[in-house]
């Protein structure tokens, strides 16, 4: 019987061995407005987004290759509805009123996720789930 080390390491290259697998199809992808906090800006940007396994990759457009953010998913929390980031959520021309936040309780890092309707942002959320890395925020 493997040690519970060597189950974990097994664990670890197996899933390393799917890597390039998951890199061919996304579970999801499109179009979304984000915003992530930073010590240096709260901004809205819209970006080509790819979820890969528990890696969502954000690109500035739908032709990149190289991500410019990665959001690991891997304990991350949904939250419905999210407006509390003040008032550029309601003073942004680019999000929407369809919005979600995907904050990871580990890190502390948190986006915010504007879509063009409840059916986009429905199935994001759904998405995210179905990686089971991610749970939704109690209401």
């Amino acid at each position: 019987m493997n040690s519970l080390p060597a189950q974990l390491i097994d664990g670890a290259k197996s899933r390393a061995a799917a890597i390039p697998r998951l890199l061919q199809i996304p579970q999801a992808q499109g179009e979304l407005v984000v915003c992530q906090a930073s010590i240096l800006t709260k901004s809205w940007s819209r970006v080509h987004a790819k979820l890969f396994d528990s890696c969502l990759l954000l690109y500035p457009d739908s032709n990149s290759d190289t991500p410019t953010s990665v959001f690991l998913v891997e304990d991350a929390v949904v939250k419905y509805d999210a407006t509390d980031i003040g008032s550029m959520v309601m003073n942004s021309s680019i999000s929407t009123p369809h919005k979600f936040t995907l904050t990871r309780p580990s890190t502390g890092r948190t986006i915010w996720v504007s879509t063009r309707d409840v059916n986009a942002r429905d199935a994001w959320i759904a998405a995210l789930l179905s990686t089971g890395s991610a749970s939704v925020a109690a209401q």
